[in-house]
């Protein structure tokens, strides 16, 4: 206590020594509400609460550093106008507000934001949607697609201040890896390759790989022709049909129009973003996701039918298979063995999709059927691929 005493009169004695008066220490200057803490040096800290309107000065942050060290990360609350005493004392504490993880989750529109946020601290869609077209830059996309932990009381604006700040913070600092100035037309550019990617694969590995199949075909001057690009606004998590693609007459049908859409798509992660600035060195022009909920690559049109052939075989196969064990009342297990003979297995209902994350390219496929009502075996050989097999296995479901 007595320690928190001295550092407070040379608080003062600083304080009257920079500015000709220690009165700012004394009078409630600082007014009420909530405010975030953030990681970082103590200069950084100032200077970011200086820019929320708080009437601290540079200096300041080297009286924070003597009296509490570096202070913690997190939200404060004044529910009264208060000293800057006060307040440094507010900064060096430990205490914090409570908080609430908020998602702003991938390819997600400020629509689908909108209508999840407003549930979630009692206001309307329209309001969310409101403060973000104050706040933001773009049309879509200024909020990183991220769980930010959010106070369970806090205003729609200072929420999406926040969510807006902590992006930009990113965007910059990629924008400046890539030699590109944020904000500019160039990095809204990339944001929307970006966009695209994110709607076209979850999958880190592919979105390079995505983003050179976008950049050559621009380069190569073709229409992208992607179905991505119809998820749209309110059109989302729409399933694009060939009657949307010809009825849809917006910019963002790119299998009218050629170039990019005219706004991003949706939220992006970073991974998505240095894709967009970084693709695979490859003559990828195609695409088509295989039965592994993954996608096939090919250079040539030619390859890329062969493809689409080959997994709408795979398809319909496994569909004929599936109906069969409906009947019986079985369970599908998915093995895989690579040419060193390590296997991985996952377990289906019937009514699931295969959609296996790990990569079972040039390597033998068996799919057991596996029975509970049965304790006898009988085996059925089916091809699938050409180094592989079918078995209908009647063993018990395991655990």
């Amino acid at each position: 206590m007595q320690k928190i005493k001295i550092l407070f009169i040379f608080t003062i004695l600083l304080s009257t020594f920079s500015y000709g008066k220690a009165d700012r220490f004394d009078t409630p200057i600082v007014p009420k509400g909530l405010y975030f803490i953030p990681k970082g040096d103590d200069l950084y800290i100032v200077d970011t609460l200086i820019k929320e309107g708080l009437p601290l000065k540079r200096t300041d942050c080297c009286l924070i550093k003597l009296a509490y060290g570096t202070p913690k990360e997190g939200w404060i609350r004044v529910t009264k106008p208060i000293t800057i005493k006060e307040l440094l004392i507010k900064i060096g504490d430990k205490k914090r507000e409570k908080t609430r993880k908020v998602f702003f989750y991938s390819s997600d529109t400020v629509y689908d934001f909108s209508l999840y946020f407003s549930k979630l601290i009692s206001t309307t869609p329209i309001d969310v949607y409101r403060w973000y077209k104050r706040l933001a830059k773009y049309k879509e996309a200024n909020i990183i697609a991220s769980v930010y932990h959010l106070p369970y009381k806090i205003s729609t604006k200072k929420a999406l201040y926040y969510m807006i700040s902590r992006s930009e913070k990113i965007f910059k600092t990629i924008a400046q890896k890539y030699g590109v100035k944020y904000p500019s037309k160039e990095f809204k550019k990339y944001l929307i390759i970006a966009s695209i990617i994110q709607k076209e694969s979850w999958i880190d590995e592919e979105m390079p790989k995505i983003s050179a199949v976008i950049h050559n075909r621009l380069k190569l001057g073709m229409r992208l022709q992607m179905d991505a690009t119809l998820n749209y606004g309110r059109f989302s998590h729409t399933v694009v049909t060939p009657q949307r693609i010809r009825s849809d007459r917006s910019r963002y049908n790119t299998y009218k129009y050629k170039g990019l859409p005219p706004e991003p798509l949706g939220s992006v992660t970073p991974k998505a973003l240095e894709a967009a600035f970084n693709p695979s060195r490859a003559d990828y022009i195609y695409f088509v996701q295989n039965i592994y909920g993954k996608h096939t690559f090919s250079s040539s049109y030619k390859e890329h039918l062969a493809n689409i052939c080959q997994i709408k075989t795979k398809r319909a196969k496994i569909r004929l298979y599936k109906r069969f064990l409906t009947m019986k009342g079985g369970y599908i297990k998915i093995v895989s063995k690579d040419k060193n003979h390590n296997s991985s297995a996952r377990l289906l209902s019937m009514s699931e999709d295969i959609n296996e994350t790990t990569s079972f390219d040039n390597c033998s496929l068996s799919i057991s059927y596996i029975f509970s009502n049965s304790s006898t075996t009988c085996e059925m050989v089916y091809p699938i691929e050409s180094n592989s097999q079918i078995s209908f296995d009647t063993e018990s479901k395991p655990k």
